[in-house]
């Protein structure tokens, strides 16, 4: 789903309850030489139209490391590993939102986790 800078305000004036944007008079027609304008919406209704959305990965790599980053948790893992085995002992695994600062490796107590996190990320999106 396509979404952009202008459908911040609408988001956030529905979480802050404000009253809606007036709505101009004039709808702008399309043709073939005009891209075309999409209103600008709240991201709140999309989330509750598409609730998958929220369970997505997102990949952030840097200097030799990868990290994966899910709403709840953070595996990091060197950017050249051998095999899964010596992989997931190279990993660290951070508990999202309560270790902000990424300082309690939560690895051994979470194998099955970062496994899952791992085998999602070498599958790719679906």
């Amino acid at each position: 789903m396509l979404c952009g800078s202008s459908d911040l305000l609408p988001t956030i004036s529905e979480l802050l309850a404000l009253p809606p944007e007036p709505k101009s008079g004039a709808v702008p027609q399309h043709d073939q030489t005009t891209p075309l304008q999409l209103a600008p919406l709240s991201l709140l209704s999309i989330s509750q139209l598409h609730p998958e959305s929220l369970q997505r990965m997102l990949t952030i790599s840097g200097d030799g490391w990868i990290g994966l980053r899910t709403q709840q948790y953070f595996l990091v893992r060197p950017a050249s590993t051998g095999s899964d085995e010596q992989e997931l002992e190279s990993c660290s695994l951070y508990q999202k939102p309560d270790d902000f600062w990424n300082v309690n490796n939560t690895i051994s107590a979470c194998e099955e986790i970062a496994t899952a996190m791992l085998d999602a990320a070498a599958a790719g999106p679906s």
